[in-house]
């Protein structure tokens, strides 16, 4: 990679995510451009370049990539209620696709960032790594899919010669979370005591500047085609709920439904959000991600890019400290 003076550009740059990549690039000494589509929340303007545009309108990217070394796109749409009409597909398979044709175009390096959920289950006891199968199954929720198809394009397109390296965080939460995310919106319901009960189930969750510290780490050492999985904690939702609410000094939830009644409450809430156009914190997706995590195998990004995850309590302890200055809480 360059030395400290290239020009990089970000893509979903105001998202969680791109809230702690851009300090940590400003930090390594890189100019920062961000590719701005509606939102400029937790951007410092005087401190980055924005360009207005959109990863579905090439003509936009190459304005936005002229003249950078490297381009981490973390721009995407997640959803866990469906593909929203196709949006999920466009954004997160054509748009990637545009990303790394550009990239390619203009001989940036690209940084993909896709997800833990693009893998292909293993089977039940097993470890989840970086040789597992892309997820093709017709079960699987359109976000899972969508990911998968990305992430197969990016590394297609590494194989004829693009300069790409992919990363694949899994639930992220922490810090600079000014969405907040759909994950901050259950811890800050959890600290508002307003979920007395949780759902059985498990997910590996990880500090968001852990994964930006990763992604920034790989641009810099990764070969071309490498792909790392970027992982935490792996704990139930209950256990995590018990470790946030002592940081915060509440009392967590007891009780953990089981997931079959589970789904029939979240087809309700599905059809309340159909009403309300609001999206529901669990659903019969989200629902299936917990029920189907696996222990996540981080080895390789141990090895190549030095990754070493944060302890979960300070992370619980740092995220709750942010919500509190901002009023969140």
């Amino acid at each position: 990679m360059p030395g400290l003076t290239t020009t990089v550009a970000v893509t979903g740059a105001a998202g969680h995510l791109g809230a702690n990549l851009v300090p940590e690039l400003l930090s390594a000494g890189y100019r920062v451009r961000c590719l701005v589509h509606r939102s400029l929340a937790g951007l410092d303007r005087e401190a980055v370049e924005t360009v207005p545009g959109d990863v579905l309108d090439p003509a936009s990217l190459r304005r936005a990539f002229t003249g950078c070394g490297v381009v981490f796109h973390l721009a995407g749409a997640v959803s866990i209620l469906g593909g929203r009409g196709g949006a999920v597909r466009r954004i997160n398979v054509v748009g990637s696709r545009n990303v790394a044709r550009v990239c390619r175009e203009s001989g940036a390096r690209m940084i993909h960032c896709s997800s833990v959920q693009a893998f292909a289950p293993p089977p039940p006891g097993g470890v989840l790594t970086e040789s597992a199968s892309l997820e093709d199954s017709p079960h699987a929720s359109p976000y899972a899919r969508s990911k998968a198809r990305a992430q197969g394009a990016v590394l297609g397109a590494a194989a004829r010669g693009l300069d790409a390296v992919v990363v694949a965080p899994t639930a992220v939460i922490g810090p600079r979370d000014h969405g907040p995310s759909r994950l901050g919106r259950l811890l800050i319901a959890l600290a508002d005591r307003r979920l007395p009960c949780l759902v059985e189930g498990a997910f590996d969750w990880v500090d968001a500047r852990d994964v930006a510290r990763g992604i920034l780490t790989a641009a810099e050492r990764a070969p071309r085609g490498g792909l790392y999985l970027l992982g935490g904690h792996r704990l139930s939702l209950l256990e995590l709920a018990r470790h946030w609410c002592a940081a915060v000094g509440v009392n967590a939830p007891r009780i953990a439904a089981p997931l079959s009644p589970a789904r029939a409450a979240a087809l309700v809430g599905e059809l309340l959000a159909g009403l309300t156009d609001r999206e529901p914190l669990l659903t019969r997706e989200a629902l299936d991600a917990l029920s189907g995590s696996a222990v996540v195998d981080c080895c390789r990004a141990r090895r190549e890019l030095a990754y070493r995850p944060r302890p979960l309590e300070k992370t619980l302890a740092d995220t709750a400290a942010w919500f509190r200055r901002r009023g969140m809480l």
